[in-house]
Order: structure tokens, then sequence, then C-alpha cells
């Protein structure tokens, strides 16, 4: 589900309170934040939209299955709902044994104040679940754009014959991409390592890319090179190779590249 941003007028407050006169006390306060927009239950929870509810105890009893089925069709952004107690029951938590005690502040409600309450201090409860909400509007909203380059580049890669690889120096460890691996004719389930990344090159070609390599390694060297390999399959092919030395902090810490198939275009040339 596309989680519901806040409307431009304001954010959207659902006073969820099924006694009448504290609900209308409760309707006058939102309207008198210009930030705030009070809205109506519509069909039923699912079919309302609202970034934050505030509710009573009643309430709750009344609509809390729904209540937490559409805070998990939001998840992982936020939902806040807080829920208002006479003070007479503030011990309500340690001693219902009903759904109030187990969900509470766990699984369904995010905060809970007791009656009465200054206005102010309901307005800074207010707004410090909504800052949590923001905040998992914007961890949701780079997710999805790390998810959206991530399918951009392998698309890309499958459309430009081109491989990625990293080798880590400090650990010693490499990566490939998927693609990388179709270029040399390698199972998806293949380990990376040195020693598979250079051994299917022509044994003329070899040396050079070896010597490349280090090079970057050792002196932050980059390189582009043209050279043949021949695959695990036993194909022939023509690849471009090249690498980007990594640096942090100032110090070298990687090298990055691709391995692009040019085998059409080297044949073009011929």
């Amino acid at each position: 589900m596309t989680p519901e941003a806040t409307s431009d007028s304001g954010t959207r407050v659902l006073p969820l309170i099924l006694d009448g006169g504290n609900r209308q006390l409760l309707v006058e306060w939102i309207d008198g934040h210009p930030s705030l927009e009070p809205v109506e239950l519509a069909d039923g929870i699912g079919e309302t939209t609202f970034d934050v509810c505030i509710l009573d105890k009643a309430a709750f009893r009344k609509h809390h299955d729904k209540l937490r089925t559409k805070k998990t069709t939001t998840a992982p952004v936020l939902l806040p709902y807080l829920l208002l107690l006479p003070d007479s029951e503030s011990d309500i938590v340690e001693t219902d044994a009903g759904q109030l005690a187990d969900n509470v502040v766990t699984e369904t409600v995010d905060e809970l104040v007791t009656m009465p309450i200054q206005q102010a201090e309901l307005h800074w409860r207010l707004a410090a679940l909504l800052r949590l909400r923001e905040q998992s509007l914007t961890l949701h909203d780079r997710k999805r754009e790390l998810e959206r380059q991530v399918d951009v580049f392998t698309t890309a890669q499958d459309i430009a014959n081109v491989g990625a690889w990293e080798y880590d120096i400090d650990a010693d460890e490499w990566w490939w991409s998927d693609e990388f691996r179709r270029i040399y004719g390698l199972s998806p389930d293949t380990p990376p390592s040195q020693t598979e990344s250079f051994q299917y090159y022509h044994p003329e070609d070899r040396p050079i890319i070896e010597e490349a390599f280090d090079a970057a390694v050792e002196d932050g060297e980059p390189y582009d090179l043209d050279l043949r390999l021949t695959d695990a399959e036993d194909d022939h092919r023509w690849v471009r190779t090249i690498g980007e030395p990594q640096h942090v902090d100032g110090e070298l810490s990687s090298v990055r590249g691709i391995v692009q198939d040019i085998t059409e275009r080297k044949d073009r040339q011929q």
C-alpha cells in the first residue's frame, strides 16, 4: 500500500472519541490549530484517510481490530494512535487483562495520555508522534528510491551487457553482479574471487589485466582495457574492463568497475 501523504490543508486528525462532549471539545481544539485538520470517520477505519488518530478507551475497544489492520497495512510508515484515558484509569495498562493491556504502546497504540491534560501537553505529544511519522515517511521514500535505482541499474546491465564488480581492499572481499557472472559464463551461485576474475582471460591478455588491477589496488591507478576472454562455457568474446579506485577519508578502500561484452563491436571493426 502506498503511504498516505499529508494533505495540503494540514495534518489530518481523526478524533475517534465516542463521548459526544469530549469529541466536540477535541474537534474545537483541532480547529484552533491551522496546521491540523479534523476528518470524519468514513464507512470504516480502513476507508478513512488520516495521519494520526486520537481516541478514547471506548473507541479503542470498539474499533481495535480495524485500527490494528489499518496500522499494519500502512507499515512500515507509522500511522500513530494517541489514546486518552481518564486519570482514574491510568493504571489500566498494568491491570486490564484484555486487549487494551496487551496491545497498548506495543502493537496498536503509540502514545497513552491521561485526562485531564493541558492543551500545550496534548499539542506536544501530538507533534512528537507526527515527527516520528514524518521520519518513517522519509525512510520509506528513500527505500523506494533505492529500490528504483537498483531496478534501473539491473535493467541497464541487461540492456548494455554490462556487469559490475567491487573489491574491498581491507576485507579482501569481492562482489559481482549477476550480469558479471553471465558474461563470464558462470553459474549464479559461483562465489566471487580474484582467481575466477582473471583466469578466463586470454593467456596473452591475462598479465595485462593482472598488472592493471595490482596498480589500481596498490597505487590507485584506474584502468580501461579491451581484452579477450574465453568464458566458463568455452565461448570466445571481447570485453571492456574498467577499474576505478575508491577512497574514503583520503585512504584507498576499494576498487569498483565494470565488464562489458563488446564482441559485436569488435566483430564489426574487424
